[in-house]
């Protein structure tokens, strides 16, 4: 392959990679809207009858929305490790 060829596929999944952490950093903020939507709901007193129930629904949820964070935050990483990947390839090119 060419280097002008491997520059072209280089700037393409450069592209690529940050549209995927753009979308992933986006998804983020709608999780994190929903989290505190979640976390901002009232439960009933502590002596009614569905508390408990409705308390361990809510830590589920919560739990369940700051996975789902962790995993993004987990995808965001490896894509910055592409990029500083792709970009030492294309400074090795462009020399």
């Amino acid at each position: 392959m060419s280097t002008a060829n491997r520059l072209e596929d280089i700037e393409t999944e450069l592209e690529n990679v940050n549209a995927q952490i753009d979308s992933l950093e986006l998804l983020n903020e709608t999780i994190i809207a929903k989290y505190d939507s979640v976390l901002s709901r009232s439960l009933p007193s502590e002596d009614h009858d569905s508390y408990t129930e409705q308390h361990d629904a809510r830590e589920k949820e919560l739990s369940e929305l700051q996975g789902y964070i962790a995993n993004n935050n987990k995808s965001i990483n490896e894509h910055f490790d592409t990029l500083d990947r792709l970009n030492n390839e294309l400074s090795k090119l462009e020399r």
